[in-house]
């Protein structure tokens, strides 16, 4: 009797079991796949139809500001937040050139367009902060500031491999590294960025 309610027991689990991975692999088959192909091109020039029917390229933009968002067609939580930092971060920049006194804003300058095309105003800078995007510094920016390495340079760096590069270069030429902290924005994830301080050796 024992063994007959025994043998019971272990098939009811087999068959529980054998049930379970034929729903798991069901499931799984019938889940859409997620299928990539090429590079995304990120940067550059682009062409877009606006909200009139006209077509829209960079070059309409040239020698203005230009903050260029591409979302999703279905972004309800990430996008709407990210639009609202974007125009936050261009009201503070004005705000903030605004509260300056007159000297003060005298002496500061906006350049629209990429890093790379404006490496000579940082030639005699003694502070350079730069906050790159994923792909990292410009091979034009960042040969600059090898050439004539800064008296300091803060740099955010959002994509580990990019500023493992870059930190090798800065310090091959001649800036040592102060500080360096790691931020975990997103939680729970393998995107970590971190905020680097780098300082050049005093002349003897």
């Amino acid at each position: 009797m024992r063994r007959s309610i025994l043998l019971i027991i272990v098939g009811g689990f087999l068959l529980g079991a054998i049930l379970g991975a034929g729903f798991l692999i069901l499931n799984t088959d019938m889940q859409p796949r997620v299928e990539t192909s090429g590079k995304a091109l990120i940067g550059g020039p682009f062409t877009l139809v606006g909200k009139d029917g006209s077509t829209v390229t960079d070059k309409v933009f040239r020698g203005k500001y230009m903050l260029v968002f591409f979302g999703y067609t279905h972004c309800p939580d990430i996008c709407p937040a990210e639009l609202q930092v974007m125009a936050a971060a261009l009201d503070g920049l004005a705000r903030g050139r605004a509260a300056l006194g007159p000297e003060a804003r005298a002496r500061t300058t906006v350049l629209p367009g990429e890093a790379g095309a404006h490496t000579g105003a940082i030639a005699a800078a003694d502070v350079v902060i730069a906050d790159p995007p994923r792909k990292g510094l410009e091979p034009a920016l960042l040969a600059a500031l090898c050439a004539r390495p800064p008296k300091r340079l803060a740099l955010v760096s959002c994509n580990l491999a990019a500023g493992l590069r870059e930190v090798q270069r800065l310090r091959a030429a001649g800036l040592t590294l102060a500080a360096l902290t790691p931020y975990a924005l997103f939680p729970h994830t393998e995107h970590v960025e971190t905020a680097a301080l780098f300082e050049r050796a005093p002349t003897r």
